[in-house]
């Protein structure tokens, strides 16, 4: 599932750490908690895992990806299932229904502001589920909705 970028929840503004921190810098900082240098770590919850980068790729990884749903909180990436690119960053998310070959291309991150993503895996029959009902309301509301 892929989205315009258009966002349904309201951020709050602010550079300090609580209440007033944007959810986005916060979910940064909290994914750089565990993921202390470049790699993906699995972490205490079940299909749960945090990803740190800190170069932009030069060419692109090939894989077969799972279903997942993919938050990027910093930094930028490219996914290419077959003719078709999807980009996401902190502003949009992905979501794999099921298990795909894709390319995938690292395309914003430095040593200073590294690539920082959750990915967490999930259950075939509960995607489905959960696409066929938000895909329509989800649609009414202007978001671009795209199976993959």
């Amino acid at each position: 599932m892929k989205t315009n970028g258009k966002t349904a929840s309201s951020r709050q503004a602010g550079n300090g750490a609580g209440p007033s921190e944007p959810d986005v810098t916060r979910l940064a900082r909290l994914i750089a908690a565990y993921a202390p240098h470049d790699d993906s770590f699995e972490l205490r919850i079940p299909g749960l895992h945090a990803s740190r980068f800190s170069r932009i790729n030069t060419e692109c990884f090939h894989s077969v990806r799972s279903p997942s749903l993919c938050i990027v909180a910093q930094g930028a990436k490219t996914v290419i299932v077959g003719q078709e690119v999807y980009e996401y960053d902190a502003s949009r998310m992905i979501v794999f229904s099921v298990a795909l070959p894709v390319a995938s291309q690292i395309t914003q991150a430095s040593r200073s502001e590294p690539y920082l993503a959750l990915r967490l895996d999930l259950e075939r029959c509960a995607v489905l589920r959960a696409f066929a009902s938000s895909a329509r309301p989800l649609a009414a509301e202007g978001f671009q909705v795209h199976a993959v």
